[in-house]
């Protein structure tokens, strides 16, 4: 995966060359067959950290230390931009720096207090147990596309109230927005989620009702009225993490569930699942990446970088290195320190949602595995990942007796 010397004119003059790798990480090298294992192998061959000419040229790290660094340290390394490429339009609170991050957060995360919780385990329960047993009899299903993207989904188009007739366009904009290699696609898409939205927030700000929308747009930022931008751009988060992440998680996990029918069984002979299993699998299959920005320049772990370098931040990668989980691509549902992934991300950016998602997953695997506690991955179709600043199974036929 060396990147060849004779094409050093493309590599800035701080880069050393025994740190630059051909590395893209929208097609990891083996990402057809599995992007995480894809990843691990990056993580095991590569410089702890490196530099990569692709998308623009930008460092990447693998390890758990480097990545907690990069999480915590925002003197030296800025949430803006929080994507390679780059964003057109910031994604707020991600994209926002402590303290005013904190101000934005607080709009949100009372959303996802214990009463909405709650509500999604009753809610949730109720849509599973009805897909579920329209799939049952058929014996097949085409589990992204016919269970994965409709839970999920369905709660949360319930909670911030928009037509459950939207989901199809709001998805394809979503895995443009996350998965195509190309920029201008992706800021596109972004663009067209914000014009979505535009709508919709005028509707609730002249008749508020009481989903999550109507009460961000009728909030307040550190004791002044929210704007118009931080609304949309708020919003557009948001949207786009209820409707990519907890589908990626629940394909990697039946994926895995399928393959390992030992884990399985364990799992379908359990009252109720417990959360260190849901985070064990969370663990072993991260999803996402993102990126921070030097703001001055630095020496990283003896790295030299310049004020305005992009680095990649592996998240996907983290729960992999066996410096900080034993036996990693094993899944032990007793593991003591399955929750200290970073799956949901570290530090004041941690995803607000991130204990909505772990519920849903656990309903999900509950009311599929008493229901099918058998199934397989089919044979007879293809099993396609995507990759890039998320990775998911796209495709994952499954079949049962």
């Amino acid at each position: 995966m060396s990147y060849a010397l004779s094409d050093r004119s493309t590599i800035p003059a701080h880069v050393r060359p025994d740190l630059v790798v051909d590395f893209d990480y929208f097609a990891p090298p083996g990402f057809e067959q599995d992007p995480l294992l894809a990843w691990k192998k990056v993580q095991d061959e590569c410089p702890r950290v490196f530099w990569t000419p692709r998308n623009g040229g930008h460092w990447v790290a693998t390890r758990a230390s480097e990545i907690d660094e990069l999480q915590l340290d925002y003197s030296a390394f800025s949430n803006w931009p929080s994507t390679i490429p780059p964003n057109q339009v910031r994604s707020m609170p991600t994209e926002v720096d402590p303290p005013e991050h904190a101000a934005l957060r607080a709009v949100i995360s009372p959303l996802f207090s214990s009463t909405t919780l709650a509500f999604v385990s009753e809610r949730a329960k109720e849509l599973a147990i009805g897909l579920i047993d329209d799939l049952k009899p058929s014996g097949r299903c085409e589990y992204q596309a016919d269970f994965a993207s409709h839970l999920p989904i369905a709660v949360f188009l319930h909670l911030v109230d928009l037509p459950f007739s939207d989901r199809e366009y709001l998805m394809g904009l979503v895995e443009t927005r996350l998965r195509d290699p190309k920029p201008e696609k992706q800021n596109e898409a972004k663009l067209s989620i914000v014009a979505y939205l535009a709508d919709v927030i005028e509707r609730r700000r002249n008749a508020p009702g009481n989903d999550f929308i109507s009460k961000i747009v009728n909030s307040e930022v550190a004791g002044r009225r929210i704007s118009d931008d931080e609304i949309r751009s708020t919003l557009a988060t948001v949207l786009i993490g209820g409707l990519d992440t907890v589908v990626a998680s629940l394909g990697f996990a039946m994926l895995f569930l399928a393959r390992n029918p030992d884990a399985r069984r364990w799992l379908a002979q359990q009252d109720s699942i417990p959360f260190k299993a849901i985070d064990e699998l969370l663990r072993r299959h991260g999803v996402v990446t993102n990126s921070r920005t030097l703001r001055e320049d630095y020496s990283f772990r003896g790295i030299e970088m310049k004020k305005g370098d992009p680095i990649l931040v592996g998240r996907i990668a983290y729960g992999l290195d066996d410096e900080r989980f034993e036996n990693p691509l094993e899944v032990h549902f007793d593991r003591p320190n399955a929750g200290q992934h970073s799956t949901f991300g570290g530090g004041p950016h941690r995803c607000v949602g991130a204990n909505l998602a772990r519920l849903e997953m656990k309903l999900a695997l509950e009311e599929w595995l008493s229901r099918i506690p058998d199934f397989r991955v089919a044979d007879d179709r293809p099993l396609i990942f995507g990759a890039g600043i998320a990775c998911a199974p796209l495709s994952l036929p499954l079949e049962w007796d």
